[in-house]
């Protein structure tokens, strides 16, 4: 590595001697750099429900990261909790989609901003 960058290791490891597979966080690799960044909206049913699926376009299974905007916040995918209304939501990522699922409980028809980053990098798993 260069004189730049982030690199984090596990406890007992040396930070300074370490190779790229023994680190947490290696910022020359690219599971830290971002392909695309989407701002969409989401509006639930009269249920309260709402399923969207996204065509990533990659030709790798990407890491992403979820959020919506909801009455000037953000909240972090996956979440579960009391915003206004009960809410929760997560997305599920698969070699050709980003599967997102949100629940409002008590606040059918509400449309959510949300917002999602996906790496240039093929997940872990």
């Amino acid at each position: 590595m260069g004189d730049w960058g982030i690199r984090a290791s596990a406890p007992g490891t040396d930070i300074a001697t370490a190779e790229s597979k023994d680190l947490v966080i290696d910022s020359t690799k690219k599971c830290l750099k971002m392909n695309s960044v989407v701002a969409d909206t989401i509006t639930t049913s009269a249920g309260g429900v709402a399923e969207e699926t996204i065509a990533h376009g990659l030709t790798f299974r990407p890491v992403a990261i979820l959020a919506i905007n909801y009455d000037g916040a953000y909240y972090f995918a996956p979440f579960h909790g009391q915003i206004l209304v009960p809410i929760w939501f997560y997305c599920t990522i698969d070699a050709t989609n980003i599967n997102i699922q949100l629940s409002a409980f008590s606040d059918p028809s509400t449309t959510f901003d949300i917002y999602y980053w996906v790496s240039e990098s093929e997940s872990a798993s």
